[in-house]
């Protein structure tokens, strides 16, 4: 009967929530129950204002007495508190890393993400490697020297100790061999689109005109970027992802 699952639910709600239910609280969950009710809509939902109306003038005591009475199981909420486990993490094996950009020292936002990174860390003892992200600056996005002891004394003051210090900038031969491969293999091209042409190609999942391009000339171009014979922001080395 619809007035039996609308009323079971009706009590549920109000118990859950001070002895007041809402309708559009039952409407879902009776709805998610029953879908097929769903092409009776506007039918039902007359039926529901009048039994939450009915079951909201009960007070609580009654509406539990009354869920009782009707023998209503209502499922237990499950609390979770901690951090959820890494999936595949064993101790002693986990590895993590914080990033930040050296533009400033850590605000409220870096402090969650260096907290979640130590937490993991003490837990699955771990290491855990500050990275300073200091590759990715521009005119205006520029890094402040300072930064670099700020973000660590940050680190101490939040009391997260850290396996070893890196620095992006220090490893640039390292991601340009990685790159150099990466075009070898025909998985990476040049691409010279500007940002709102690319936006508009992805959004029709439309290939870069320059993806086409031969290795040979991706080669060239990216020695021709190395040695800076192209402005800031005028050629970008992409992956070549699936455009679906």
């Amino acid at each position: 009967m619809e007035q039996d699952l609308i009323l079971k639910h009706s009590l549920i709600n109000a118990v859950e929530h001070e002895g007041k239910a809402e309708v559009q609280a039952v409407l879902g969950r009776v709805l998610a129950e029953k879908p097929a009710l769903k092409t009776k809509i506007k039918e039902i939902i007359p039926q529901i204002k009048k039994i939450v109306s009915e079951v909201n003038s009960l007070s609580l005591e009654k509406q539990q007495t009354k869920i009782k009475e009707l023998k209503i199981h209502i499922k237990e909420k499950e609390t979770e508190e901690g951090l959820s486990d890494l999936p595949n993490a064993r101790k002693g094996q986990v590895v993590l890393r914080m990033a930040p950009y050296p533009s400033g020292p850590l605000h409220i936002g870096n402090a969650r993400m260096v907290i979640l990174n130590d937490e993991y860390n003490k837990r699955y003892v771990g290491k855990l490697f500050l990275v300073f992200d200091d590759t990715i600056g521009s005119e205006e996005k520029f890094i402040v020297p300072e930064a670099y002891d700020l973000i660590k004394e940050g680190l101490e003051w939040l009391g997260v100790k850290v396996n070893k210090i890196m620095y992006k900038s220090d490893r640039l031969k390292i991601f340009y061999d990685h790159a150099e491969e990466l075009i070898k293999k025909n998985a990476a091209y040049m691409c010279f689109c500007d940002a709102e042409k690319l936006r508009a190609n992805r959004a029709e999942g439309i290939p870069c005109e320059h993806r086409k391009n031969s290795v040979e000339a991706n080669l060239k171009e990216w020695h021709q970027m190395l040695e800076e014979k192209y402005s800031e922001g005028q050629v970008v080395l992409r992956l070549k992802t699936d455009m679906k």
